[in-house]
């Protein structure tokens, strides 16, 4: 945990200034109401280590998964 929220910190600057995939500016100024941030993080290290089933996991569609993806591999 402590190492995950370490790794946080360095990300989180830059995290806040993502813009999302496909999303309209304006959506993109709300953006936190798809998963915060940090939970997107999760998400993404969680598909990329262990190919799981993340849109189950997460109660979003496939297609946020998708766009959450994109952005943060982008």
């Amino acid at each position: 945990r402590k190492s995950f929220d370490s790794f946080w910190s360095l990300l989180e600057p830059d995290a806040k200034k993502l813009r999302f995939w496909q999303m309209k500016e304006t959506e993109n100024e709300d953006r936190n109401f798809i998963l915060p941030l940090k939970t997107q993080l999760v998400l993404v290290l969680m598909r990329l280590r262990l190919g799981l089933d993340v849109a189950y996991r997460f109660g979003v569609s496939t297609s946020t998964v998708s766009r959450i993806w994109v952005t943060w591999l982008d």
